[in-house]
C-alpha cells in the first residue's frame, strides 16, 4: 500500500474543491480501515465495527450526493488497493453514513473447476462498488446479509 502520493495524485488532491477533498481524505480512513482490519480478523467481526470508522472519519457529515461519495470511495479504493471485500465493506458503512441506504452483496461463480467470490455494494439497484454490472452479473448473490445473524441463523 504505496500512502505517499505522486505528485500528479497529489496537486488533483490540491486542486479539489475543499468539499470533495474532505469527502476523499473522511473514504480514505474508512477503506484503510476496512483493509486494515481484514487483515486480521473475520468479516463477521469487521462488518459491525465499519460504522465506528466511518463516524470517525466523517463526524458530522455534511449532505452530499451518492454518487460523489460513491467518486470518493472510488478514489480511495484505487489509492489503498484492497481486495473487493474490503472496498465493499468500506462502501457499505461510508454510504450508510451520508444517509444512504447500500446493499452489500456477496456472490460466487463457478469457473473451470475453482469457486470464485466477489464482493459489491448496490444503491438504488444498482451497483455502485465492485462493478461494472457486466462483471457482477456472473456471479450468483447469496442471501442478503442482513437477514442472518452471527450464527448463520434467520432471526
Amino acid at each position: 500500500m504505496n500512502l505517499w502520493p505522486h505528485p500528479r495524485i497529489l496537486r488533483k488532491l490540491i486542486l479539489m474543491d475543499r468539499r470533495r477533498r474532505r469527502l476523499v481524505f473522511q473514504a480514505f480512513v474508512v477503506v484503510a480501515g476496512a483493509r486494515a482490519l481484514l487483515a486480521m480478523l473475520p468479516m463477521r467481526r469487521v462488518r459491525p465495527l465499519m460504522p465506528v470508522f466511518a463516524r470517525v472519519a466523517a463526524p458530522r457529515p455534511k449532505p452530499a450526493p451518492v454518487d460523489e461519495v460513491v467518486r470518493a470511495l472510488t478514489i480511495a479504493n484505487r489509492r489503498v488497493s484492497g481486495a473487493c471485500l474490503s472496498n465493499a465493506l468500506a462502501a457499505e458503512a461510508f454510504l450508510t453514513r451520508y444517509g444512504y441506504a447500500p446493499v452489500l452483496r456477496i456472490g460466487a461463480t463457478l469457473t473451470s473447476g475453482s469457486l470464485t467470490a466477489h464482493a459489491w455494494v448496490e444503491h438504488g439497484g444498482e451497483v455502485v462498488i465492485g462493478g461494472p454490472e457486466s462483471v457482477v452479473r456472473q456471479y450468483s448473490p447469496f442471501p442478503n446479509l442482513d437477514a442472518f445473524n452471527t450464527s448463520g441463523l434467520k432471526t
